[in-house]
């Protein structure tokens, strides 16, 4: 990925200072490329959408994958992993989604120390909607 310059016009990057990272969409690079949406904001944009026209809905459970070669597995057994991407993501996602919709897992915690604890002694996970 490569961060946005801040800040810009463009619809691909965030006018935000912070580093926003804007990944492709794949589910196996370059060989799936049939995809609604080929990067990660335009991804983001639909479902925000959706779920603004749509306010009644259940929560959304988003999981990201990061992979950033077509051998990741390779490269990140040798270079590891850049916090800053994970960061960049984060930014993205509060760029798109404002923070009160978004459930954080210690939101979803509450007094439980970790969330494998809320799974196996709450009645419903979820927050209360």
């Amino acid at each position: 990925p490569s961060p946005s310059p801040s800040p810009s016009p463009s619809p691909i990057y965030s006018p935000s200072p912070k580093t926003v990272y804007n990944f492709n969409t794949y589910h196996m690079q370059i060989i799936d490329d049939r995809s609604l949406c080929f990067c990660t904001r335009s991804c983001l944009e639909m479902v925000q959408e959706w779920s603004s026209t749509n306010p009644n809905h259940f929560p959304i459970y988003l999981f990201f994958e990061l992979k950033l070669w077509f051998f990741e597995d390779i490269y990140f057994a040798r270079n590891g992993f850049k916090l800053s991407y994970v960061e960049g993501l984060e930014n993205l996602v509060l760029d798109i989604f404002p923070k009160e919709q978004i459930y954080f897992p210690s939101e979803m915690m509450g007094d439980y120390s970790s969330m494998k604890d809320v799974i196996r002694n709450k009645p419903s996970p979820y927050p209360s909607l």
